[in-house]
């Protein structure tokens, strides 16, 4: 009986320490707006990222992104300089790497990703603004 009520507290202790709050969604182009600006206005620690290549960042992204071109050799290694507990919003033109990206993410151990479901796509089409970076 000794044995069940100890091995019923580490059960109890386990479930306490794994119960932290872990999101990963896909949002709307109107609610990743919504977020972000929500974000910038708590001061919470988050961060935009673009997973296109630079090429595509360039020409246009949603301001306040970093580029990190999933394509690229060292995007592995720059995803792990990554802060594991902070807040990432993803996208990419279409959905389809930044929902991939997200899935990494997950299973590298970070926390809250959320991915902009229809890409920079959608957030044109929605005629929300975007960033054009000015190269020499």
């Amino acid at each position: 009986m000794r044995k069940l009520s100890m091995l019923f507290l580490l059960l109890l202790l386990m479930a306490c320490e794994s119960n932290e709050r872990l999101t990963f969604l896909n949002l709307d182009a109107e609610y990743f707006k919504e977020r972000i600006e929500e974000a910038s206005l708590d001061n919470e620690e988050t961060f935009l990222i673009d997973v296109r290549s630079y090429s595509d960042y360039i020409e246009g992204h949603i301001e306040g992104a970093i580029n990190l071109d999933f394509e690229a050799e060292d995007f592995d290694m720059r995803l792990a300089e990554l802060d594991k507990a902070a807040v990432y919003y993803v996208y990419c033109r279409t959905g389809n790497r930044s929902d991939k990206v997200m899935k990494i993410m997950k299973d590298s151990g970070f926390k809250n990703v959320l991915c902009l479901k229809s890409g920079i796509t959608d957030w044109k089409e929605k005629g929300f603004p975007i960033k054009k970076t000015q190269t020499s």
